[in-house]
């Protein structure tokens, strides 16, 4: 695919009156390109990096496949704006396109709009450069609200994660069986409840709904089960199921970047920090300028202890992207950790400058400060953090921020009690850490660590499930009402006729919870028959045989029973010797 560079515009002067940035133009530029072809469009990041970091075009091609640059200028005259474009290729390094425009700033939008249609067709047009196929055909609505919702998507901060929902639902109210984009609807929600950006829980649930809705439309696309495993890891804590989708996305698309990053994720929380590195690397260089992968292959580096390798790689990541707090943080926690008192007491304090309302950048310097015997600067620090909204609102990041302030003063008893208040709220982001971050070495030996790793379904010792596991899929069951019920089929234990009724019994977050349904056993057999795992096995019953089942009776009568399950299920004496053949195998 065609792979355009837009880099930034340049001021050449800039009077107060003039509200627009060089930034509002170069991504206003970006979503008008996406709405006029399906090329490759380098990120925000990339075009900044480029833009300090100047390389010939012919470079350009050969090491980041790169086709077209994009730049220009914008000067004042007179009240009047003036805005130049310049197309070039970088294959044989000359301009194809000059444009100019004078307009008001009002006028932006449409003038950037004209620039880009220019642009478009020269490039689609140029017969010394032909296109593929793909880039000559026009994009639906549906795929230009998508591929709008993946730029801010990659942005990664509240704001941006919650403009990239809007776009993919209105890619939805265009095309309403556009799998990718309930499934990226899902990895928003999934990263606004990691980062504690709203209420976890809730933003982990809106997610599932989601990544159902994606499984039901289409099961074939790997960015489906990478996204259902994103809610294993964070919802349902079942890491196990996790790995099955994860493995059914690489098989289904060995290159997708978005299952090698989740599974790094994935290899964090179960502590195989080796295949971490493995997947986060693969990521690195098949796009070496995309930042959310320099923060996950500097984590991994944080966690093994190699603190110079993983500083270096913050630091390529900053010349990629000067103004990332992301990376800003991460070199304060290496800092910390090299025993920088005085340069990691700098990068946070120039975090919390940026977000003053983020109180993790608050606890940061709170912890640094106990450790470096700034005792009163500590308490100031953790007073200032309880004015905060999400102080006042107990929210999960505060109980998070609690805790490490806790930690760095050696109160363990304070520590577990926020670090349990914000682990019942759902939150996700501290689950890697408090098993991974060398600065949770001195409390992992407590007994009540032990107990909070089983809270979080994380004890390295126990026992592996019994229960086969299945790729995810989504399942709905329809009653005689309006009435629906959707759930993973292979999470159905057992269902029970109640005349005109049924009660379905089901494993949530491994929990077996149960609802009643209006609509015979007869109508969800025909529904579920198509599942050779789910059988009837009594006139009252029906049964999931992949759950971990033995058989008890004899030829009197004969009992399924489980030791997950607060009954026993009867098997009819026609089945029974079906089922007791089954089991034998």
């Amino acid at each position: 695919m065609t792979k355009i560079l837009v880099q930034p515009y340049h001021f050449s002067s800039k009077p107060a009156w003039v509200s627009m940035t060089s930034e509002s133009i170069l991504e206003e530029l970006i979503d008008t390109l996406y709405t006029y072809a399906s090329f490759d469009i380098a990120s925000k990041s990339t075009s900044y990096y480029l833009l300090h970091n100047p390389l010939p075009a012919k470079l350009l091609k050969e090491k980041y496949a790169i086709d077209f640059i994009i730049e220009g200028a914008v000067s004042v005259s007179e009240g009047q704006l003036m805005i130049s474009s310049r197309l070039l290729s970088t294959e044989s390094d000359s301009i194809l396109l000059r444009s100019k425009y004078t307009f008001n700033e009002v006028e932006l939008a449409s003038v950037l709009e004209k620039i880009a249609q220019e642009i478009c067709q020269k490039i689609t047009n140029d017969q010394d450069t032909p296109l593929p196929q793909s880039a000559k055909v026009s994009l639906s609505k549906s795929e230009e609200y998508y591929l709008k919702g993946l730029y801010h998507w990659n942005r990664y901060t509240h704001q941006e994660l919650r403009t990239a929902i809007k776009y993919f639902k209105n890619a939805i109210q265009h095309d309403e069986n556009f799998a990718q984009a309930y499934a990226a609807i899902s990895d928003c929600y999934c990263v606004i409840g990691v980062m504690g950006f709203e209420i976890p829980n809730t933003a982990f649930q809106a997610a599932k709904s989601y990544t159902q809705k994606a499984l039901r439309l289409n099961n074939k696309r790997s960015e489906v089960f990478a996204s259902a495993a994103l809610i294993d890891m964070y919802l349902d804590r079942d890491y196990d199921q996790a790995k099955v989708n994860l493995s059914q996305a690489l098989l289904l698309n060995k290159a997708s970047l978005k299952t090698h990053h989740i599974f790094a994720m994935y290899y964090l929380h179960t502590q195989d920090l080796a295949s971490a590195e493995k997947h986060a690397l693969f990521n690195i260089k098949q796009a070496p300028l995309h930042i959310p992968h320099f923060d996950m292959i500097a984590k991994i580096y944080l966690y093994k202890k190699e603190f110079k390798k993983g500083l270096n790689y913050v630091k390529k990541a900053l010349l990629i992207d000067p103004t990332s707090i992301e990376m800003k943080e991460l070199e304060g926690h290496f800092n910390l950790h090299l025993g920088n008192y005085e340069q990691a007491i700098e990068c946070y304090q120039l975090c919390k400058a940026n977000n003053p309302n983020n109180p993790l950048y608050y606890s940061n310097l709170a912890y640094v400060f106990s450790k470096s015997n700034y005792r009163l600067d500590g308490i100031q620090i953790t007073e200032d953090m309880h004015q905060l909204e999400q102080a006042k609102k107990k929210s999960s990041t505060y109980h998070y921020a609690q805790s490490i302030i806790h930690l760095g003063q050696l109160n363990y008893t304070g520590f577990f009690k926020h670090i349990n208040l914000a682990m019942a709220q759902g939150l996700g982001m501290f689950v890697g850490e408090i098993i991974c971050n060398p600065i949770y070495n001195e409390i992992r030996k407590d007994k009540r660590f032990q107990a909070l790793l089983a809270k979080l379904h994380l004890n390295l010792a126990q026992e592996p499930s019994s229960r086969s596991k299945l790729p995810a899929s989504s399942l709905t069951l329809f009653t005689k009402t309006k009435e629906r019920f959707t759930l993973d089929p292979q999470y159905l234990a057992y269902i029970e006729s109640q005349g005109n009724y049924s009660k379905i019994y089901w494993f949530d977050q491994k929990i077996l919870k149960n609802v009643l349904l209006r609509v015979p056993l007869s109508g969800l057999e025909k529904q579920l028959s198509n599942l050779a795992y789910i059988r009837r096995c009594h006139k009252s019953y029906i049964i999931n045989i992949n759950e971990p089942l033995t058989i008890s009776g004899n030829t009197k009568g004969y009992f399924f029973e489980s030791n997950y399950f607060p009954i026993r299920i009867p098997i009819s004496r026609s089945k029974a010797n079906w089922f007791i053949n089954e089991f034998k195998k």
